[in-house]
């Protein structure tokens, strides 16, 4: 019995280190091309020409970017190519199905959504905050950090048309 604690044990330790290994991006690395769906199921590429990615893991992030573009017209990210992009991995099937999608759906804007959290996996991510990554040709200029909708308005305002 102790034999198969031990291979538990073991396994169990190699499954959870299996995630460490992955390096959140820096500034300086440059960034793969990724396509997602958005909420009305289209797809949207993270290419050469987006100059900002808004990134968030959770519904209080979520909220920031909303409160900072509510009241702009609904390609004010589309114009200034900024995608936003959501890892909604953590969320239960039945919560996005049947809550989450539908809410979504009623926004104007697109959020390109990583249901499974593999393509957004380097995206470096704090609690209740949106990641700010702007690029330049796909490598990373800057990576900030912010739970304020003004600062977010502010660092979009900033941004060449």
């Amino acid at each position: 019995m102790s034999r198969y604690l031990l291979y538990l044990l073991l396994l169990f330790s190699f499954a959870t280190n299996a995630d460490d290994n992955i390096q959140a991006y820096v500034v300086g690395d440059p960034v793969e091309e990724i396509t997602l769906n958005d909420q009305h199921d289209l797809g949207h590429t993270v290419d050469e020409t987006t100059k900002l990615i808004l990134f968030t893991t959770g519904m209080k992030g979520g909220k920031v970017v909303r409160k900072a573009i509510e009241d702009k017209e609904d390609d004010y990210l589309a114009k200034r190519k900024i995608l936003f992009i959501s890892n909604i991995s953590g969320m239960p099937g039945f919560v996005a199905r049947t809550f989450a999608l539908p809410k979504m759906r009623k926004y104007g804007y697109s959020i390109m959504l990583d249901k499974e959290g593999n393509m957004t996996e380097r995206f470096p991510s704090r609690k209740k905050n949106v990641t700010l990554i702007e690029l330049d040709n796909l490598r990373i200029k800057s990576i900030r950090f912010t739970k304020k909708p003004d600062e977010l308005e502010q660092a979009i305002n900033q941004l060449p048309e």
